[in-house]
């Protein structure tokens, strides 16, 4: 399973990094603006998170259990709730993303990237929550590999459209082209999901009486759900503190650490995709009350991921510049971007953890833990950083030290909560499992 759920998150970082690619052709305040823009995405892609864990989660639990009747009505009711989420989060970010632009640019030049793509890439990324509805009902159903398939169509098309659209800023339409590529792709990605779905997945034709909205189902997916999103929101938090953090650096600092990050969650995609991987399986278990293939998941995954991420560190330290030297960028900016990679990697490890421990948490339908972990990380980053901050003494070293510092610390904390909840929801492997 771990195979195609790499392939699908290659596909998501791989539509980010195309219009990364082109746009920092445009210059820097291009690519740092794009990027702050992008971290506005992330409360479409947390409102796509609630939806997506409830579904897997939920579809897990029925696959388990063998109980398909309930897999359609929740198939159903999810997808009804995200059209009514989509139409909620693109109204707020419409009415916040101004003000936060505002807050993290170091100059116009950035503010006024960022808000043009936005207003091109919105429509693209607000179907993302039915997207993530369908794709992670295969998931839920043991069926990754169409899922993956699709999210290969999308990349593609938007690497096909991007340069096109980019162009140069005189010749094409800039960063407001990588903003309409990102729509054009996702919407025709989305229009041959639900031709798929209708035609080869029988048990996920969509029967319209079955989505109207059941609250007492909203309220299962949102249960399950809402901690996870909480959990992508504390990242959409902990990213606009870096970036308020280091504007004072300049925008070149901005743009290395936006190239930085994007290089780095690449890097990390085969310990991740491990991690994602132990949700649904250990979901499936644990609805089938198996509670030994539960925690052999847990420890199997765990160990895999960390070896993984073993490998990806020794290489970054050894040579950061590898993959930077891929993007057209300014040189200071890849210098920049270098600096932060060397330092954030060390985190690696800890971040795979940290996706194995949620992944558990999820199969268990028991998600608050993973709020829990998140909270303190933003907590024991923000708190020092500001103070240095408001000191005058804050350098950019600092950032990235408390960068891993803070993941190391949810790593530890998320340990010991899965554990917690092991003895708690699994007191006999094998036999029962508590609901």
């Amino acid at each position: 399973m771990a195979l195609p759920i790499a392939v699908s998150m290659l596909a998501q970082f791989a539509l980010q990094l195309v219009d990364l690619y082109f746009v920092t052709r445009l210059g820097v305040s291009a690519t740092a603006g794009v990027n702050a823009a992008g971290n506005v995405i992330f409360v479409t892609i947390a409102v796509s998170q609630v939806l997506g864990i409830g579904t897997v989660v939920l579809i897990a639990h029925g696959v388990g259990r063998r109980d398909y009747a309930d897999v359609r009505i929740v198939l159903h009711q999810c997808l009804s709730l995200a059209l009514f989420c989509g139409l909620v989060a693109v109204a707020v970010i419409l009415a916040f993303v101004g003000p936060y632009l505002e807050l993290i640019s170091p100059d116009r030049l950035t503010f006024d990237a960022g808000m043009t793509f936005i207003a091109w890439a919105l429509p693209g990324y607000a179907l993302t929550f039915p997207m993530a509805v369908l794709g992670s009902a295969l998931r839920g159903a043991g069926k990754p590999v169409h899922a993956a398939a699709l999210s290969i169509f999308i990349v593609l098309l938007n690497a096909a459209l991007a340069p096109l659209f980019i162009a140069e800023e005189a010749a094409g339409w800039g960063v407001k082209g990588a903003g309409l590529a990102t729509s054009v792709s996702v919407l025709a990605g989305f229009t041959l999901c639900l031709l798929y779905c209708a035609r080869t997945q029988r048990w996920m034709r969509l029967q319209y009486e079955l989505m109207w909205p059941r609250y007492q189902h909203w309220g299962r997916i949102l249960r399950v759900g809402i901690p996870a999103g909480c959990d992508f929101g504390m990242h959409f938090l902990f990213t606009a503190i870096v970036y308020y953090a280091i504007r004072d650096f300049g925008v070149v600092a901005q743009a290395g650490y936006a190239m930085g990050s994007q290089v780095l969650q690449m890097v990390a995609l085969p310990g991740m995709a491990i991690a994602y991987a132990a949700g649904p399986i250990a979901g499936q278990n644990f609805g089938a009350r198996n509670a030994a293939r539960v925690t052999e998941t847990f420890r199997k995954t765990a160990a895999l991921a960390v070896a993984v991420m073993a490998v990806a560190i020794v290489v970054i330290q050894w040579q950061p510049g590898l993959l930077l030297g891929l993007l057209d960028a300014d040189l200071e900016a890849i210098a920049a971007a270098s600096e932060f990679l060397r330092a954030a990697s060390w985190a690696l490890a800890a971040q795979v953890l940290v996706s194995v421990c949620s992944g558990m948490f999820q199969a268990m339908a028991y998600t608050v833990p993973s709020v829990v972990s998140s909270s303190v990380r933003l907590v024991t980053f923000a708190v020092p950083t500001f103070w240095l901050y408001f000191q005058s003494s804050l350098e950019i070293e600092h950032v990235w030290h408390l960068y891993v510092v803070s993941l190391g610390i949810q790593a530890v904390l998320s340990l010991w909560l899965v554990t917690a909840e092991f003895r708690r929801r699994l007191p006999q492997p094998g036999v029962v499992i508590s609901h």
